[in-house]
């Protein structure tokens, strides 16, 4: 599947210096839903969530890459 259209993808710097890839989607004004995949799967098992809750505006939708 592809990403969802308007997703703003980019590396962000931990605390420690990590870098870590991220996806958001959405105002980043309204309440935030964070996402972290566990370790046996990868940042694209969100991709239709994401697809899905497009039309919503009521959440910033974020995913942390890892």
């Amino acid at each position: 599947m592809q990403r969802p259209a308007g997703i703003v993808e980019k590396f962000v710097v931990s605390a420690d210096g990590t870098r870590i890839f991220a996806g958001a989607l959405g105002v980043p004004d309204k309440p935030a839903l964070i996402f972290v995949h566990g370790f046996t799967l990868s940042g694209s098992i969100f991709d239709d969530l994401f697809a899905r809750l497009e039309s919503s505006k009521d959440y910033y939708l974020a995913s942390l890459l890892l």
